[in-house]
């Protein structure tokens, strides 16, 4: 695995798991973290 594609992986699990748990815990708040996060990550 190259290292580009291993900081993919570990980003894409990091943002899936933060939205879960926004999604457990936060319902409401879930939209605005997602949309926070894609500004951030693009």
């Amino acid at each position: 695995m190259r290292l580009p594609d291993a900081i993919d992986s570990i980003l894409n699990y990091q943002c899936f798991g933060i939205l879960k748990i926004r999604n457990d815990e936060l319902e409401i708040i879930n939209l605005t973290t997602a949309v926070l996060l894609a500004e951030w990550v693009f």
